[in-house]
């Protein structure tokens, strides 16, 4: 399949195929047609072969939710069959990262910012679950990064398998602001298939 990019301003995703960028094509989303400009889609994570998941920006629902779209394939291809659901974040954050576990179990990096709290981050774990249209999904809190020198505005994650478990890597963005700094951080997590629903 090669590589996927989802573009937020754009909302439309880029495809690289086998990493030669001077082949890269894109292809504008139709179920992202009424997202905001610069609410777009903040985050995607993929199921290789089996599917690929796009959360919207804030602002489209009034409880908070954000747009959660399912591909049940590449989203690069036009007849995929795609699902409207949502994904309650918590209180006042958006999604900037995503990332599938063994299981199917799905990770999600929130963000929260105020001035007088700065950057507030949170790894929300969301059980495996069936695609419904117009379903809400949430997760519960696996990790909370807050004030000290590991606090940033974390806006990319992936999951890299290991031997029993794996390691999430979590990036930030310093936005070009003096005082602030791009940080890469390693996590590991150990890990076991979620077999709620087996």
């Amino acid at each position: 399949m090669g590589l996927r990019i989802v573009l937020e301003t754009q909302n439309a995703v880029c495809s690289i195929p086998h990493k030669d960028l001077a082949a890269a094509t894109l292809t504008p989303l139709v179920a992202m047609a009424g997202w905001p400009r610069n609410n777009g889609a903040e985050a995607m994570a993929t199921l290789p072969g089996r599917a690929m998941v796009i959360f919207g920006g804030p602002g489209l629902d009034q409880k908070g939710a954000v747009p959660l779209l399912w591909y049940a394939g590449d989203a690069a291809n036009t007849a995929t069959p795609v699902m409207t659901m949502r994904y309650q974040p918590p209180q006042r954050s958006t999604p900037t990262g995503a990332a599938f576990l063994p299981g199917d179990r799905l990770l999600v990096l929130t963000r929260r910012y105020s001035y007088l709290s700065g950057y507030i981050s949170q790894i929300q774990i969301v059980p495996r679950f069936d695609p419904q249209a117009g379903l809400t999904v949430s997760g519960t809190q696996l990790l909370r990064l807050s004030k000290g020198r590991l606090a940033g505005n974390y806006e990319g994650m992936a999951v890299e398998p290991r031997p029993g478990g794996v390691s999430i890597w979590l990036v930030s963005d310093d936005n070009f602001f003096p005082g602030r700094r791009t940080k890469l951080l390693r996590l590991e997590l150990d890990t076991q298939p979620d077999r709620s629903k087996d």
